[in-house]
């Protein structure tokens, strides 16, 4: 009876931790878009088989600039998962290409075409936060797929999706087509903790009102800053003084830092901007 008593208690004391832990599923995440059952928005993306990436098919857009108007193509994930609180490294394949209605080949170049960008969010309407983003900046034209990625946090509990967006660019006289094709998410295994953290990356403090530090283990080869509709942020002044990066010229609100090491590894941190006390 004893015996049965403390099995009872020590399993109520188990339930308890989990619970006020409000842990979650870990979130793993294939699609190579070989089956017509990917559940992907297409009301803009289409899957082809045409200069597919490494498998039979590619999930596949077309866009052209237009001036004066922001209209680029998009697709919205289904649920992927819930998130533990852990990690989410986000890892694809992509190519932009100029548009040929037979065999597309040649590819994107210079600092026209526009940009590709991926987010998250916890519902399929947003918010949205930025998990990659290529420009111009780090976009490595090819005609073969090339390999993407990045790494972000969602919060503990909270569903996961993805938007993709392409276009935005100043080119008005070609059209392009975006490739996606082998995306993964993985989140880490489930730590107990109450704290997310990422040993390689930290951003204090956080919110902030006007500078922030950025500490990381190696070389920062690129620092951008996103708003929450996923547009790059032109920051004055923000230099290359990580340990004092100046951001005073910022609205109030909520951004997505990307930062890319050395090891061209991307991090995405959530930072918040609010008034001087």
């Amino acid at each position: 009876m004893k015996t049965t008593l403390q099995f009872v208690i020590c399993l109520c004391c188990a339930l308890c931790l989990l619970s006020s832990q409000k842990l979650s599923s870990q979130i793993y995440y294939i699609q190579d878009f070989t089956s017509a059952n990917h559940k992907w928005t297409t009301s803009d993306f289409s899957v082809t088989d045409v200069a597919v990436c490494n498998t039979g098919y590619s999930f596949r857009s077309v866009y052209k600039n237009t001036p004066n108007s922001s209209a680029p193509v998009m697709t919205y994930s289904p649920n992927l998962g819930t998130s533990n609180g852990e990690r989410i490294t986000l890892t694809y394949s992509y190519k932009i290409l100029l548009f040929d209605n037979v065999l597309p080949n040649v590819p994107a170049v210079g600092n026209n075409w526009g940009s590709l960008t991926i987010l998250y969010g916890a519902t399929p309407n947003g918010p949205w936060n930025v998990a990659d983003n290529v420009t111009y900046v780090n976009h490595i034209p090819s005609n073969e797929c090339v390999l993407r990625k990045a790494a972000f946090n969602a919060a503990n509990g909270s569903a996961v999706y993805l938007k993709i967006i392409a276009g935005e660019g100043t080119d008005y006289n070609n059209s392009y087509m975006v490739y996606i094709d082998d995306l993964i998410l993985n989140q880490d295994s489930l730590t107990i903790t109450s704290e997310i953290t990422d040993s390689s990356v930290k951003v204090f403090p956080n919110p902030f009102s006007d500078y922030v530090r950025v500490d990381y283990l190696g070389i920062i080869n690129n620092l951008s800053i996103f708003n929450n509709q996923g547009q790059a942020v032109n920051v004055e002044n923000i230099g290359s003084d990580y340990s004092r990066l100046d951001l005073t010229s910022l609205s109030r609100g909520k951004y997505t830092m990307q930062i890319t090491g050395d090891n061209n590894e991307i991090t995405t941190i959530n930072i918040e901007k609010r008034d001087v006390n």
